[in-house]
């Protein structure tokens, strides 16, 4: 677990959360056995093993449970903070707490099951990092409106699923999620891209009807991360041990280079097309408008473990990426994002930890857990050689080799391991 939450307080943010919907008149289908209570009973005994008052169950595979505690956990800190801080802003998510009230999947880092668009599982996977968000918009913005889940069907999906005021304007927020039904959305950049043009119809939309001056889409990547990825396990003897980082900074830094996996192959397909993706959302001539912010903010929350004291400990990481970094001169959107952040990782009034900016930024947070060695790889199209490449990939193109590696360091004395390869064409049509 992070310093700053135990899993017992994980576990006293879903009991508090409970009561809270009693007291707005929202009863539990099954008070017994909800989702509320099974994810209590899970925490307080990772708390107690934790704690070395009781032995890990070593012989079954935990993940699942973990991961659904913690996404009702983290979820139940955002409410409870929210609550707490707006309570007449809060009192407008009424019609979404109800939801919770039955047996709903409460997962944020869990692939959709099924993975078919429209089916209750992935709705309820939606649904719940909309909430998630719209916690932290509660908390950071006022005069807030929240499409009620009905509104999914009466309105078609035309209405942002937030709008609110944040610095004196008022925002139009639309979530998406990405879905393995829709093929190879975890590394295809149709499917990102279709769903970022799907948001910025929507937010275009409400600005057009001044409902709002500005907006922004986020991105929710919970599906573009293997199931366990963070947190592998093998066999022992038939005992299961889990996988963990050394650090916190390395286990972000593993999720970044996953990021980076799909936002790649996004960036060179918008190259192939001339087209930038600020482009794509504020350009008029491609389908945008000008009032939007010029970028992605992709959400993702993972359970993984990170040695602390020698031992493999539970952890979330909550990580916000904005693609492309907005410039000094969107200033909106970057206040945005790091306030975004900062209600992600339950410190609304400190700046987060994680940073959202620059891999400068990134690699100088990274750097406080000591020294380590960066991977970057980079595919080049041979008619078109960035000039700080140009000598690099000649000695390439003379080796004969599929790919060229060498080492170089950055500006902050960290190892960079460079690789670049030959970026392939795309095919030629047939007739």
């Amino acid at each position: 677990m992070n310093e700053r939450h135990r899993f017992s307080d994980l576990a006293a943010a879903v009991g508090k959360l409970e009561q809270i919907l009693q007291s707005i008149g929202i009863e539990i289908t099954d008070p017994k056995n909800s989702p509320f209570k099974r994810a209590e009973a899970i925490l307080n005994v990772m708390e107690r093993v934790h704690q070395g008052q009781a032995a890990s169950d070593s012989t079954a595979d935990q993940r699942e449970n973990w991961s659904k505690a913690f996404s009702l956990g983290d979820l139940a800190l955002k409410l409870v903070a929210a609550n707490a801080a707006k309570p007449h802003e809060f009192k407008k998510l009424s019609g979404h707490l109800r939801y919770l009230a039955g047996d709903a999947e409460l997962s944020l880092c869990s692939f959709t099951p099924g993975g078919h668009s429209g089916t209750p599982a992935e709705q309820q996977n939606d649904f719940i990092a909309e909430l998630r968000i719209a916690a932290c918009c509660v908390q950071m913005m006022d005069d807030l409106e929240f499409d009620p889940p009905s509104g999914k069907k009466k309105f078609q999906g035309k209405n942002p699923d937030i709008i609110g005021r944040f610095n004196g304007k008022k925002w139009a927020i639309e979530c998406k999620t990405l879905h393995p039904d829709r093929p190879g959305a975890e590394q295809n950049p149709e499917a990102f891209l279709s769903r970022v043009t799907a948001a910025r119809d929507q937010i275009k939309d409400a600005i057009k009807n001044n409902r709002a001056d500005t907006g922004i889409v986020v991105m929710n990547m919970k599906n573009t991360v293997a199931p366990n990825a963070h947190l592998p396990i093998e066999m022992k003897d038939g005992e299961i041990y889990y996988g963990s980082h050394d650090n916190l900074p390395l286990a972000m830094a593993n999720l970044v280079k996953g990021y980076n996996k799909l936002i790649t192959p996004v960036s060179e397909t918008l190259a192939e097309r001339e087209v930038a993706l600020a482009a794509l959302l504020t350009s008029q001539e491609l389908g945008g408008h000008p009032s939007i912010a010029p970028c992605v903010l992709a959400v993702y929350f993972v359970v993984d473990g990170i040695l602390k004291d020698g031992k493999p400990t539970l952890t979330m990481l909550r990580m916000l990426q904005a693609n492309p970094e907005p410039s000094p001169s969107d200033g909106d959107p970057m206040s945005f994002a790091q306030k975004l952040n900062s209600c992600l990782q339950d410190q609304p009034d400190h700046p987060a930890e994680s940073p959202i900016g620059s891999r400068a930024d990134f690699i100088k947070w990274a750097s406080k857990a000591g020294d380590f060695t960066l991977h970057e790889s980079q595919a080049v199209d041979p008619h078109k050689v960035p000039p700080e490449l140009l000598d690099k990939f000649q000695e390439f193109q003379s080796s004969g080799k599929e790919s060229l590696q060498w080492e170089e360091t950055d500006e902050l004395g960290n190892k960079v391991i460079k690789r670049i390869y030959k970026k392939p064409m795309p095919p030629k049509a047939t007739p």
